[in-house]
């Protein structure tokens, strides 16, 4: 089937097709109420989607508002690469319908998942050096500030072959001292803000590194700067540490999650720590499934699944991917979150979305029904 989906993938390039490939008439919440949503796709891999030319894209994109517009929906969510190569949902926003990329429930879901399958490992997150990769996209980063929460010690990977890695990892790292910070004066002392009330010299003002401006990028890399500078000097491990070079950190990190929108295993199971606990996010994954059966003492599990409210939904008969019944990808069910909620505006569109949204949606999936997958062994996942 495969194969067949291939080259007939190949024939149906040119026209950038796209139509209605399901119809859910009935989508239930916990409280019996339903919502109606149609999948709306093309034939196109993810390899053929982010190959295209910016043209072919946009050609692309307005075959699927196209489509989407005769369906009269409320919210449209972009799955499958779409918001990808719609520069995170800001090429498709209109007045027609809300839009959400799905990012948000994406990467809470997959935080939640991999802080549960540590905690039911024997160790918690707080006590595992974890890491990041991809932690400057939309979904990484959303994952790197919930994180920060729980883990005492943040690993943040981007792409050596990206020339602007380092600084969009220096941004995000900003950000996560920023918060620590304001999370310290709160009186609040767990994750990164507890490593770094170790970490910083006696007497150091948390008021005075937060009094600079740090709205913008460049006074998040100086306060990522500043701070990292102040932490060196106490001689141990970094709260944050930022980096491209994975090959460095994987046999070190005890904990990981993987978002990237590579489009292919690049992640070497042999390379692993030993007994490390993997969360992987990216569809097509980041880590090759063929090489787990040579690390059995890994956990890798399936990030950004969440069951249904109704256990027993399947949107069609492969349900997507081969995943189980009840079972969907977050971003599908943000989409679905949203509408049920009844919220009226975009969500997750942009390469910065809010935490707070993100922490938002989460709850309201909770209320609605929705629960995380924890523990989703990838052979059973698709």
């Amino acid at each position: 089937m495969q194969q067949w989906l291939d080259d007939f993938s190949e024939w149906a390039k040119p026209d950038l097709d796209a139509g209605v490939s399901y119809h859910a008439e009935r989508v239930y919440n916990a409280a019996g109420d339903y919502v109606e949503g149609w999948l709306v796709g093309s034939l196109l891999q993810p390899r053929d989607l982010m190959r295209l030319s910016l043209g072919r894209r946009r050609k692309l994109l307005n075959n699927y508002l196209a489509t989407v517009a005769e369906l009269g929906v409320d919210f449209v969510g972009l799955g499958a690469y779409t918001s990808v190569i719609s520069n995170a949902g800001e090429d498709v926003r209109n007045e027609r319908f809300h839009t959400t990329t799905g990012n948000s429930l994406t990467a809470m879901v997959g935080v939640d998942a991999l802080v549960s399958t540590c905690a039911n490992r024997g160790a918690p997150l707080a006590k595992r050096l974890t890491g990041v990769i991809g932690a400057y996209g939309s979904v990484g980063r959303l994952a790197s500030l919930r994180l920060g929460q729980y883990a005492e010690h943040l690993v943040l990977l981007g792409n050596a072959a990206n020339r602007g890695a380092m600084q969009e990892l220096k941004r995000v790292g900003g950000e996560l001292y920023r918060a620590a910070l304001q999370a310290l004066l709160a009186g609040q002392r767990r994750g990164i803000a507890r490593s770094l009330a170790a970490a910083l010299p006696p007497g150091q003002s948390l008021e005075a590194l937060l009094a600079r401006d740090c709205s913008e990028e460049q006074g998040l890399c100086a306060l990522f700067d500043e701070v990292d500078a102040l932490v060196q000097r106490a001689g141990t491990l970094a709260p944050l540490s930022i980096d491209s070079d994975l090959e460095r950190w994987l046999p070190r990190l005890d904990a990981l999650l993987s978002a990237t929108s590579n489009g292919s295993a690049f992640i070497d199971s042999q390379r692993l720590r030993s007994n490390a606990v993997i969360c992987d996010c990216a569809q097509p994954p980041d880590i090759g499934r063929a090489s787990l059966a040579d690390r059995p003492d890994v956990c890798v599990i399936e990030g950004g699944l969440i069951h249904m409210p109704e256990r027993g939904q399947r949107f069609g008969n492969q349900n997507l991917t081969d995943l189980p019944t009840g079972v969907t990808f977050a971003c599908l069910a943000e989409t679905l979150v949203l509408t049920m909620a009844g919220k009226r505006r975009d969500y997750s569109v942009g390469k910065r979305p809010s935490l707070e949204d993100a922490e938002e949606i989460f709850e309201l999936a909770l209320g609605l029904g929705f629960a995380p997958v924890v523990e989703q062994p990838v052979e059973k996942a698709g």
